[in-house]
Parts: structure tokens; sequence; C-alpha cells
């Protein structure tokens, strides 16, 4: 019984350290940097902030002030995580729809203090699936 608890222990150590190696190294299933300048990158963003402006209690639309990390991780299909800063616009929700958003002259709000979210963009394209969720004022690592 020792010899197999052991050989059990050994394996899963080395299991775990041929992952902590070389931290530099990608890893299968490890989150990989993603362009925030990619049209699709660009296109979930847009599809994010409509959901969150329908979520949203601010009577202004809420707009992208900056994008700050994406990732990239397959898991069952694929999430995304964009790290993003956001801001109340000048724009009404109540003067302005929801389709004329983009194209609305929105600026942001003098009187706005930027909040960070991360956008977690789950998608199973051959189920035409996508789940778009978000987590407010994380712990953001910037030690990179």
């Amino acid at each position: 019984m020792l010899i197999v608890t052991i050989f059990l222990l050994s394996i899963l150590h080395i299991g775990y350290s041929d992952v902590t190696v070389n931290s530099n190294q990608g890893c299968d299933g490890c989150p990989s940097p993603v362009d925030p300048n990619s049209s699709e990158i660009k296109e979930m963003i847009n599809r994010a902030m409509t959901n969150l402006n329908a979520i949203s209690n601010s009577t202004n639309y809420l707009i992208p002030i900056q994008v700050t990390n994406v990732t990239s991780q397959v898991v069952a299909g694929s999430l995304t995580k964009i790290t993003i800063q956001v801001g109340e616009s000048t724009c009404s929700k109540t003067e302005v729809s929801a389709a004329e958003l983009n194209t609305a002259n929105c600026k942001i709000s003098s009187e706005s203090a930027p909040e960070t979210y991360i956008v977690n963009v789950w998608q199973k394209p051959w189920e035409n699936f996508e789940q778009i969720t978000f987590d407010e004022n994380p712990t953001v690592d910037t030690t990179n």
C-alpha cells in the first residue's frame, strides 16, 4: 500500500511539475493572449456592452474606455476573457436607442468614474451558443 501511495504521489508531482516548469511556454487548455484590436474581439465587446447596458441601472449608456487584457482558452468550446474599463457616457438611454448607440457621438461623462469588468464570453459554435457574463471590479494582477 505504501509503495502504491508513493508511486501515485510521484506521478502527481511529475505531472504538476511539467505544467509549472516554464510559465512562458504555452500549454494545451491554458489561456493565451489575444489581440484586443482584432475584429472578432471588437464584435465581442459590442455584444458585451449591449448586454451590460441592458442590465445596468445607469440612466446613461456605459461605453468602453480601454481594453487592458484579452485571453482565450479552449474549454468545452472557447472562453474569451476581456478585461475592460467602462464609464458612463453622455448619451441618455431615454434619448438614444441601443441600436443607435454605435453611431451616436457618445463621450465619457466628466463625472464618470471608470469601472473595471472582466467580460467572459463562452462560445460553442457547433451549438450556436454564446454566453456573456461579467465580473465587476475584479482584483486585477498588474505585475505581468
